[in-house]
């Protein structure tokens, strides 16, 4: 059997990890705080990792709210309420429970793939035939699908924070390429419509994979040809600065609940 070598900055981040589920104490009464998204958010295979993999550890250490980590690689906003995995969370929801909302890698293509939702953020819808005695598929829009979570999160008297997709590591003359932005705005027009919490974490990572340069984001926090789902390190780092930012969300109740003041 080979050796297997860390370097000094995975070996840190495993720590962090160990010291945050030893250090945390959950009490019966704190929230829960559910992710639902794709695989940029839950993805333990081959050295990769999602960010809502890696978030326990940089939650606080007392009163910690449990992380249910929902997310399933391939979904998109669409297909996450079709497949029954997002009622299955609803009808598990508390007053004062947390969801964190990310979608959008997966929302785009054709309806007719069984995932992609339509553009937008209105009341457009397209019918798909069902085959071989299935019924038909009703699809509605991206910001259509957010609006459900928000409106069955605030049924339950729990939190909705959207979030905006994480960026993909695509560089050119130095630079992070936007790419497709279409669902992050469509994102962030959502929350600010419905008056709801906003995690802008794709403009958070940007900012931070643009300082941090294309060397160093490809060689540790993505692996060669896979320009989407980071690294063990780079999950760490994206939940690091979520955490962060929660703590210093807008919205009281969610500063609350992550440990801010």
């Amino acid at each position: 059997m080979g050796i297997v070598r860390l370097s000094l900055s995975s070996l840190a981040i495993l720590l962090a990890y160990a010291l945050g589920m030893a250090g945390s104490v959950i009490h019966a009464d704190t929230p829960v705080v559910y992710l639902v998204g794709d695989s940029t958010v839950r993805t333990l295979r081959d050295g990769h990792a999602g960010w809502g993999d890696s978030l326990t550890p940089w939650l606080p250490r007392e009163n910690a709210p449990s992380v249910e980590n929902r997310a399933r690689g391939g979904a998109s906003s669409r297909s996450f309420i079709e497949s029954g995995d997002w009622e299955r969370i609803r009808t598990a929801l508390r007053p004062g429970d947390v969801v964190l909302i990310q979608f959008g890698h997966n929302d785009q293509g054709s309806p007719k793939d069984g995932k992609a939702s339509l553009n937008g953020t209105g009341d457009s819808t397209v019918t798909i035939k069902g085959k071989n005695s299935k019924k038909d598929t009703v699809v509605h829009t991206y910001g259509w699908y957010l609006n459900r979570y928000i409106d069955e999160t605030l049924e339950r008297k729990a939190i909705p924070v959207v979030i905006t997709p994480v960026p993909r590591n695509v560089w050119r003359d130095g630079k992070l390429t936007t790419g497709s932005q279409v669902h992050v705005d469509w994102a962030r027009a959502v929350a600010t419509s419905r008056h709801v919490p906003l995690l802008d974490l794709n403009q958070l990572v940007r900012t931070h994979y643009q300082q941090s340069g294309s060397a160093l984001v490809s060689k540790r926090y993505f692996r060669k040809g896979d320009e989407t789902h980071t690294t063990l390190e780079g999950a760490a780092v994206t939940a690091r600065i979520a955490a962060n930012a929660l703590r210093a969300n807008p919205d009281a109740r969610v500063r609350q609940v992550f440990g801010g003041k």
